[in-house]
């Protein structure tokens, strides 16, 4: 069993990649996923450790990340009582419309597969989850 997935959405909650995690998620997780997947950085991360994935981030690729807002969503910010609030996504108001919690939705719509994809071997796995992604995609795509 694999300690999860880690998906990558943009701000209308389409995925543009995901990885399976090998151990438990640290910031090298996003970290990886956003250097090796975009070529540039996406202008705004929005995170429920950015605080961590920001220091991390700029500790080792300061030049590709140097432009990149790193926020946290509201539903993550009141465990963060010793971070600036420059990482509250709430002290922007611009950013007011983002769906800030798509990677929990995610999560949730997971849960419909997780009892069949927990017994599979990795290339079944993986095939199962790409399908998934896709098919979850192609639902926010289509026209209503």
């Amino acid at each position: 069993m694999s300690p999860g997935i880690f998906a990558a959405f943009c701000e209308h909650g389409i995925c543009y990649s995901f990885e399976i995690m090998e151990r438990f998620e640290s910031p090298n997780v996003p970290f990886t996923l956003l250097l090796t997947r975009f070529a540039t950085t996406p202008a705004v991360v929005m995170y429920d450790n950015a605080c961590h994935l920001h220091s991390y981030c700029l500790n080792r690729e300061p030049r590709h990340f140097r432009n990149a807002k790193f926020l946290i969503d509201s539903l993550h910010w009141p465990y963060h009582t010793a971070c600036s609030s420059g990482y509250r996504l709430d002290a922007y108001p611009q950013y007011k419309m983002l769906n800030s919690q798509v990677a929990e939705q995610m999560n949730a719509s997971l849960q419909r597969i997780k009892v069949q994809i927990s017994y599979m071997k990795q290339d079944n796995f993986l095939w199962h989850c790409r399908v998934f992604m896709w098919w979850r995609n192609s639902k926010k795509l289509s026209p209503k």
